[in-house]
């Protein structure tokens, strides 16, 4: 699986706005990633088009982000509930998710 996009950032590492496209992979329904119980169902599409958005900022020592954000699909527990020709290292995808934070620096947003 693979993702793509845009953004108005120079570094992702960075707040700022993402546009991003590719595979979706996002979990319904109440369960856990890691441990069971497990997620029932996951919805799998793949979006061609880069307009899913991405926000995230902060100011001082708050921030939150919302919008579609990359995952590492590479985990092996995660052949228990996705399709395991999709788990493989490099492997990434995106889910809707929304945070909130008073310490930016845990927002976990390095990475996307």
């Amino acid at each position: 699986m693979r993702v793509f996009g845009i953004g108005i950032s120079t570094n992702p590492w960075n707040p700022g706005l993402f546009f991003r496209g590719g595979d979706i992979n996002h979990p319904l329904g109440s369960g856990k990633w890691f441990e069971p119980p497990f997620f029932k169902k996951v919805l799998h599409f793949y979006f061609p088009l880069p307009i899913l958005p991405f926000l995230c900022l902060h100011v001082g020592r708050f921030g939150f982000y919302v919008g579609f954000k990359i995952y590492g699909v590479d985990a092996e527990v995660y052949k228990l509930y996705m399709n395991s020709a999709d788990v493989y290292k490099g492997s990434q995808a995106l889910h809707f998710s929304a945070r909130t934070t008073a310490a930016y620096g845990s927002i976990g947003v390095k990475g996307d």
